[in-house]
């Protein structure tokens, strides 16, 4: 008896021992769970203490591999975050890791930093985890072990600051080392995690997804980080740990473009593309769905109250990837902007950190994921060996007839639509078209009523709407599809002139190949017709190709001189369109490209046409007037004085603001353009374009110097004294013809600060400009010298603001926005001091 309570006793001691000491605990391979708690302080309990100092042997099945590179440090958190091993060397391939014998399957990480700025996990050679901020961060992952063994650091996610680790949780998940199902998510600040994950202030889209994907279907794997563009995310690491694990019935969401047009990652668009091209390739490789995301423009990116950003971040060729790829496109961009649309400006701004038009905050990232998430829920529901439906096509989708409340035409009710008949609603759209769509619950009108079923629908308080989809038979099918919503190659969206519906209109380049394409739906396949609404300001004829799903159907369709840019008119031609989607291309076929296009209308018609279609033009007046007693102020310069869309912020030119320094009294017309000196203004017609617009009581402001200097490029350079200035006599002289009224202006101040000095680049073309004005009693407004004064008035870190350089490191020519406005701000002043009759309007 007395020897086996003996037994008992020995027994019990060696428990409490095996408690007592669990550095020396031995993992055994039926464990489902493992806890380490690191640092020299108290170990919790459940957790095995581990030190630096703890190195890995195969008895005790963990340990750190180089343990004379870890340190034990302190942290302010509380329980296992109340001290951690501090990280010694970096690396995502460096051999300090945390060892761990683990028999193979699938096993879920759970990690606990210590404190830190900012530092990602590796493990198994890869990145797991990006960017971990914050004292006591956490985050998990899934990760399959094949090997017998978890090799895990902690590596710098910033330079020069520590990365510690306080817990790690390991559980077995599976005895299959396969990863569940995975969205993979790829992208920079706008996507991805802040810590603490559930309740930062700022999020990614991507950190808030998971709120509106199953994940019992999904696990979803966020490798965006902050500052990140596409060539870091593709070469710095993100993109080989997804190529490691990505698999078939897998989901990669990709989404850059802020960044990469940021000088500092010194990115072309071609060289953007070349490399989401080659992420895109790979990543079709392995049988996974890839889909390509387009950026969220910014808060402020209002025109009155419409949002749109369709020209940010490198937006056109996200798109053009996407269909060259045939992969498919979730375009968040527009998706956002008519999400902000329909919320008005107060409310976008709300959905934004403060102080930051760029990065969301919970509440705008929720949105922004629900977005995203609503886009794809047919990719977010799919069955492993599903494959889903690209978005971009070379051929007619053959989709099924449009469902009501599907007012855009494509193929569901989504916010937009809501967006749409807001607008309308409201009077912000001056046509509704397809209103048999709108009418949900087929009353005879499109009012509040229909409002409020699409609202109920899309918050799925109702599934389905009273109305009929079938259109009556007296009503032909009719939709217009707006400038904005088109795909643009070698041309920019703009709304300098007036006259045009949506938000704006497409200014092709002037060059051969330049086009616009639209996706279209329509409900039967049938003859259409299609209406461009368009403006031609020139005196010569603008013809465009077109094309209909890859077949050329017009080789040559005529867009005629409509008298000024602001004068539109309509060109039609008929064609059969197929049930479905198809794609419409109208492509520059002469060096002067194409005309400013509007819209495109798509008009159903009773029956087929009895010949071979023939465009026609509808000389139809402008419902906007052509002249006005409100005088135009003409821009004719180069680069530091053109308009730049929103892809380019923070560069913009003075002539881009100068109206925020006058009354609505006048107007001004922005034809500068980079590149152009007074002679190549001149030989490439642009001056001739101004003077077919310019009326009597009009002005042209005319500024160039920079690029006339340019002596080793012959299609720009004029001699000061000779070239340049008979040059700018034509300008002159042009303007005073149509009884227009010209002021020369001396080039604008480059960033040239030597001893203690700001100096003029350009003293002769300054001269030689003033000899003009002389010559010719012209009115001059010398810019260089207003702005070498202004500046010399201010410290220099005030004047580097300015410049680009600023923002670039490298360009002290072009202008900030704040640039932009103060010189802006001397052009305004110089006008009041000539005494022109437009002086009273300066503000």
């Amino acid at each position: 008896m007395i020897r086996n309570v003996s037994k008992v006793l020995i027994c019990i001691l060696f428990i409490l021992i095996s408690l007592t000491c669990p550095t020396n605990v031995r993992i055994e391979a039926a464990s489902v769970e493992y806890k380490f708690d690191f640092g020299a302080g108290y170990v919790e309990p459940g957790y095995i203490g581990v030190s630096a100092s703890t190195a890995y042997n195969r008895t005790r099945g963990y340990g750190f591999n180089t343990p004379e590179n870890m340190r034990n440090v302190t942290a302010s958190g509380t329980g296992v975050a109340s001290d951690a091993v501090q990280f010694l060397t970096y690396g995502i391939k460096s051999n300090n890791t945390f060892n761990v014998d683990l028999p193979n399957g699938l096993y879920e990480i759970k990690v606990t930093l210590g404190n830190t700025s900012r530092a990602s996990v590796a493990a198994e050679g890869v990145l797991q985890i990006i960017n971990m901020t914050g004292n006591g961060a956490v985050d998990k992952f899934q990760i399959p072990i094949t090997d017998g063994q978890l090799n895990i650091l902690v590596t710098a996610g910033k330079e020069g600051t520590p990365f510690t680790l306080s817990a790690l949780e390991i559980r077995k998940i599976s005895d299959n080392p396969v990863t569940n199902r995975t969205i993979w998510i790829g992208g920079d600040s706008t996507a991805c995690n802040y810590y603490p994950l559930d309740t930062s202030e700022q999020c990614g889209w991507g950190q808030l997804l998971p709120k509106f994907v199953d994940t019992s279907l999904f696990q979803i794997r966020n490798m965006a980080a902050s500052g990140q563009c596409a060539r870091g995310f593709r070469d710095d690491g993100q993109f080989e740990a997804i190529m490691k694990y990505i698999k078939p019935g897998d989901i990669f969401l990709l989404e850059f473009g802020i960044n990469d047009t940021n000088p500092k990652n010194d990115t072309t668009e071609d060289q953007f593309k070349e490399i989401m091209t080659d992420m895109v390739v790979k990543v079709k490789s392995t049988g996974a769905t890839m889909v390509l995301v387009t950026p969220q423009g910014r808060a402020t990116d209002f025109n009155g109250n419409i949002h749109t950003a369709v020209n940010r971040w490198y937006r056109n060729t996200t798109i053009q990837v996407a269909r060259e790829q045939n992969v498919r496109l979730c375009d968040l961009n527009v998706l956002s902007s008519a999400y902000f649309t329909s919320i008005g400006q107060e409310a976008t701004l709300a959905l934004y950190m403060p102080g930051d038009t760029l990065h969301p905050n919970r509440a705008g990232a929720t949105e922004l994921a629900r977005l995203v998430a609503n886009d794809l829920k047919d990719l977010f529901t799919l069955t492993p060996t599903a494959t889903a439906q690209p978005t971009y096509s070379p051929t007619p989708t053959g989709t099924a007839p449009q469902i009501m409340g599907d007012i855009d035409g494509d193929g569901s009710v989504t916010s937009i639509d809501f967006a749409l008949l807001k607008k309308y609603l409201l009077s912000g759209i001056p046509d509704l078209s397809n209103v048999w769509y709108a009418d949900v619950n087929s009353d005879g009108s499109v009012n509040s009523i229909d409002y409020a079923f699409i609202k109920a629908y899309l918050l799925g308080m109702i599934k389905e709407f009273p109305g009929s989809a079938q259109p009556p038979d007296n009503n032909l099918y009719t939709e217009i599809y707006e400038a904005e919503n088109a795909f643009i190659y070698h041309g920019i969206f703009e709304n300098i002139h007036t006259g045009y519906s949506g938000s704006g209109y497409v200014n092709y380049d002037n060059e051969v190949g330049s086009y616009v394409e639209w996706y279209v739906n329509v409900p039967v396949t049938s003859w259409y017709s299609l209406t461009f609404k368009y403006a031609n300001g020139t005196t010569a004829n603008r013809p465009m190709s077109i094309m209909v799903n890859g077949n050329m159907a017009q080789s040559s369709m005529d867009f005629y001189p409509t008298a000024s840019w602001t004068t539109w008119s309509e060109s039609s031609i008929v064609l059969k369109l197929n049930q479905g989607q198809n794609v419409i291309r109208a492509t520059g076929i002469t060096t002067n490209g194409g005309p400013n296009v509007d819209y495109l209308k798509i008009s159903q018609t009773t029956g087929e046409p009895t010949n071979t279609p023939i465009p026609y033009v509808t000389p139809s007046p402008s419902a906007y007037p052509t002249t006005s007693n409100i005088p135009t102020i003409y821009l004719a310069g180069d680069s530091t004085v053109q308009s730049y869309n929103s892809s380019y912020y923070p560069q913009a030119g003075w002539g881009q603001v100068i109206s925020d320094y006058f009354t609505s009294d006048v107007k001004f017309v922005n034809k500068a353009i980079a590149g152009r000196s007074a002679k190549n203004f001149v030989e490439q017609g642009r001056l001739d374009e101004i003077l077919n617009m310019i009326k009597e009581g009009d002005y042209l402001f005319i500024q160039f110097g920079h690029n006339d200097a340019t002596i080793s490029n012959p299609d720009r350079y004029a001699a000061p004294y000779t070239t340049y200035k008979e040059y700018l006599a034509k300008f002159v002289d042009g303007a005073r013809a149509k009884g227009a009224i010209p002021v020369l202006i001396t080039p604008v101040a480059r960033l040239n600060y030597k001893n203690n000095t700001y100096v003029n680049d350009f003293p002769d073309y300054c001269n030689a400009m003033k000899q003009v004005a002389a010559e010719k009693n012209c009115a001059i407004i010398d810019l260089m010298t207003k702005c070498l004064n202004y500046y010399s008035t201010l410290d220099y870190n005030k004047v580097f603001t300015f410049y680009m350089v600023s923002s670039n490191g490298a360009d002290y020519t072009h202008f900030t926005e704040t640039g932009a406005r103060e010189v802006a701000k001397l052009v305004a002043q110089g006008v009041k001091e000539l005494n022109l009759p437009i002086s009273k309007y300066v503000k």
